[in-house]
């Protein structure tokens, strides 16, 4: 019985305990422990959007997230589920908010309608004229319903 015990005590912990890994993918979306887990508070450009100048937000994007999580140990706390089920997370990098640096290199934009988190981090990247807003790329939600359009 006491094994029993243990067992049940191991999965609860297991439950409440952070993932860990180190696999940042495609955009915003992060594998660890198994699973997908998009990232909480930010949107990311869509993958083949260009912004006006020519600029590929969607692939400055994704090589930000890998220079910045390649090697590195990544720790995330869920906070939410998406659309499909899949876990929402803070995530951080050897310690530092992943989602807040993304949005200062600014090849992300905060996501106001999930959190302010980041909005003072947006609006100095913006305010020193970083990445998507040197590059006068349109938001991806715009970008979508633009694309959508047949654009």
């Amino acid at each position: 019985m006491k094994v029993g015990r243990f067992l049940v005590v191991v999965w609860v912990v297991g439950l409440a305990a952070p993932a860990i890994g180190q696999t940042a993918t495609d955009s915003d979306v992060i594998w660890l422990s198994g699973a997908d887990w998009r990232l909480h508070g930010i949107d990311f450009p869509n993958p083949d959007q260009v912004c006006r100048d020519g600029w590929q937000a969607g692939e400055a994007s994704r090589t930000a997230i890998r220079q910045l999580t390649e090697g590195a140990r990544l720790e995330c706390r869920n906070t939410a589920k998406d659309q499909y089920s899949r876990p929402v997370a803070t995530c951080w990098v050897n310690g530092q908010d992943l989602g807040a640096a993304l949005v200062r290199q600014g090849v992300v934009w905060a996501s106001l309608r999930q959190t302010w988190r980041y909005m003072l981090d947006d609006w100095m990247a913006w305010f020193n004229g970083k990445g998507i807003y040197a590059h006068g790329c349109e938001k991806p939600w715009e970008w979508r319903a633009n694309n959508k359009a047949g654009r």
